[in-house]
C-alpha cells in the first residue's frame, strides 16, 4: 500500500500517517520528491505508484532501483486503470464494462457514419470523410 495504507510488522498492524503534497512546475522536482519518498520505505514494502502513464511509472521505478538497488512489491498503474479496477465489481453487477480508447473510437466512428448517412452532420459533413475525424 502507498502512503496512508496499513502495513504489517509481525502480528502488529500500524497505520502509516505520513502524507506530503508536492506541487512543483518542474517534473524533475516531483520525480526527486517521489524518489526520496520511495527511499524512506523498506525495500520489501508493497508500494503502489500512481503515474500519468505506464512509461512514467517505469521511468520512476528504474531510477529508484538504479539509485538504491533492487526492490520487491512494487506495483504501478495509471489513474484511469486504477479507476477501472476499482469500478469493476460495480460495473459487473450492472452488466457493464469499462470502455477502452479503442471502444470509444469505434462508437464515435459508428455514430459519425450513421449521422453522415442521414445528412445530419451539418457543417461537419464537409470534413467527415477525412482521416481521423471520428
Amino acid at each position: 500500500m502507498g502512503v496512508g495504507g496499513d502495513r504489517t510488522r509481525g502480528n502488529v498492524r500500524a497505520r502509516d500517517t505520513r502524507r506530503e503534497l508536492v506541487v512543483a512546475a518542474a517534473a524533475a522536482d516531483r520525480i526527486a520528491a517521489a524518489l526520496r519518498w520511495l527511499d524512506t520505505l523498506p525495500r520489501d514494502r508493497e508500494v503502489l505508484v500512481l503515474a500519468p502513464s505506464a512509461q512514467a511509472a517505469d521511468e520512476l521505478l528504474r531510477a529508484a532501483t538504479r539509485a538504491s538497488g533492487a526492490r520487491f512489491g512494487l506495483h504501478r498503474t495509471t489513474l484511469a486503470r486504477l479507476a477501472a479496477l476499482l469500478a469493476r465489481a460495480t460495473l459487473a453487477e450492472r452488466g457493464r464494462v469499462p470502455v477502452s480508447t479503442l471502444s470509444a473510437t469505434a462508437v464515435a466512428a459508428r455514430a459519425t457514419h450513421a449521422l453522415a448517412q442521414r445528412g445530419a452532420l451539418g457543417y461537419l459533413g464537409r470534413v467527415a470523410d477525412r482521416p481521423g475525424f471520428a
